[in-house]
């Protein structure tokens, strides 16, 4: 699946969520490989002004939006579960073992 997540700020607000940590949590017992897109997007506020009121974008405006991405890859190694051992449900006579499978 997909998932996104926005923030909205100013330049400083934005700069500061990024440089604390981030988690990447996925489900329990999975491995692999995954990309994560990051976008970023000044929402007009710091854009140069657009010849004849077209943005790059093709938006109509007098003020382009400036935006960038960056991906960045993610390899989640497998983890070597610890051994359990199953009893086969029958019962062991005195100084016995018990049978497994």
């Amino acid at each position: 699946g997909t998932s996104s997540v926005t923030l909205t700020g100013t330049l400083e607000m934005i700069n500061a969520a990024f440089s604390q940590e981030l988690t990447y949590t996925v489900d329990e017992d999975w491995n692999g490989s995954d990309n994560i897109t990051i976008t970023f997007s000044d929402q007009g506020y710091t854009g140069s002004r657009c010849a004849a009121g077209t943005c790059e974008s093709g938006e109509r405006s007098d003020l382009c939006i400036l935006t960038a991405s960056t991906q960045v890859s993610v390899t989640v190694q497998a983890v070597n579960d610890a051994p359990t051992i199953v009893a086969d449900g029958t019962s062991p006579e005195a100084n016995t073992g018990v049978p497994t499978k």
